[in-house]
This record gives C-alpha cells, structure tokens and sequence, in this order.
C-alpha cells in the first residue's frame, strides 16, 4: 500500500511512504477504505506485490541486482522495488502480482540456466 499525505514531513524523496503488508485482497481494501477516511488530505493506492529472492552464498550483491533488474525489464517487468543484504547472501526483487510467474522465469533463466552453461561464478 502507497500512503502519499499532502501536508506531512514524513515520507521519501517521491513524496510517499510505502507499506508492505501481507495479506489478501479484502484485507487490503478494509484498509485501504480505513486510511482513506482518516487521511482524507491525502492520495491513498494499493497493489498486490509479490518478493522474489536469489539467494546464495558470498554472491556479489551489486552485480546480482544489476542482473536481475536487466532479466525482468528484458521481459517487460519492472521492478517496484529492490534490495540486497549486507550478508552478501540475497537479492530481493518486488514486482506486481500479475508478474510473478513471468518474474521467476526470467530470474531463473538469467541466472540458474547460465550457470548450468558456464564454469564460471554468475554473482
């Protein structure tokens, strides 16, 4: 869920602040109808959203973005959002709902499928 107040301080450099919840789709329209009301002053938008994770061992976490975000735009998907641990051990992409199929496939053939091609570390 996107909250974006008009007249607040609190929120990103976009002008939002961004909720993930977890949940199905009557809980967040309840939701949705409860913030509206009291945040009447403000743009109120929700969408189902779907994490997709590579995980791995020591992987090098910037090229595994990069790689990733590159497979699903390939694919005419773009990422909401995308984050990699400090660990060095997954990348996380959110992309909508209706894409998570499309998405793991894309993932898994960027980055599964080259590798049962090559010797070589992918990430």
């Amino acid at each position: 869920m996107i909250l974006c107040p008009k007249n607040s301080s609190i929120f990103n450099d976009h002008g939002y602040i961004t909720y993930y919840l977890s949940g199905g789709m009557e809980i967040l329209n309840k939701l949705l109808y409860k913030a509206e009301k009291r945040y009447s002053n403000s743009t109120i938008t929700g969408c189902m959203v779907t994490f997709i994770s590579i995980i791995g061992a020591s992987i090098n976490t910037n090229t595994a973005l990069s790689k990733g975000i590159l497979a699903l735009t390939d694919k005419q998907i773009s990422p909401i959002a995308a984050h990699s641990s400090m660990r060095n051990v997954n990348v996380q992409f959110v992309v909508e709902d209706k894409y998570y199929k499309a998405a793991i496939c894309a993932l898994h053939s960027e980055f599964i499928n080259q590798s049962e091609n090559t010797t070589r570390k992918i990430a």
